[in-house]
C-alpha cells in the first residue's frame, strides 16, 4: 500500500486547519469547516493505524495456525510409526545439538 495518497490526504486537511481562524459569516459555517478539517486529518493516521493492527493481527493468527498445523502433523506421525511397530523419531534432535560422540 502506497503512502502518498494518504500523505496527500494529510497534507490536503493540513491546508484546512491553516484556515480554522478563518472569518466565515455565519457560525454553522465555521464549525462545519472546522469539522471537516479535523477529520481531513484524522482519517489517514486512522487507516494507517487500522492497516497496522490488521497486519498484526493477521500474522498473528498465520503463526498460531502454522504451530497448530505443525503439531497436528508430528502426532500423526508418531500415530503412523506406532501402527508400524516402528520406535517414535526425535526430529527435534539436530547434529548441532545431539550429545557428542568420541573416535577411539
Amino acid at each position: 500500500m502506497s503512502c502518498v495518497p494518504l500523505l496527500l490526504g494529510m497534507f490536503y486537511g493540513g491546508f484546512h486547519l491553516a484556515l480554522w481562524n478563518d472569518a466565515f459569516l455565519p457560525r454553522a459555517e465555521s464549525m462545519l469547516w472546522r469539522v471537516s478539517a479535523v477529520e481531513l486529518l484524522a482519517m489517514p493516521v486512522a487507516i494507517v493505524m487500522l492497516c497496522v493492527i490488521a497486519t498484526a493481527i493477521t500474522l498473528t493468527n498465520d503463526s498460531r495456525k502454522r504451530r497448530k498445523q505443525e503439531k497436528r502433523d508430528k502426532e500423526a506421525a508418531v500415530k503412523k510409526e506406532k501402527r508400524k511397530g516402528i520406535p517414535a523419531i526425535d526430529r527435534t534432535r539436530t547434529p548441532l545439538n545431539s550429545p557428542a560422540t568420541t573416535c577411539s
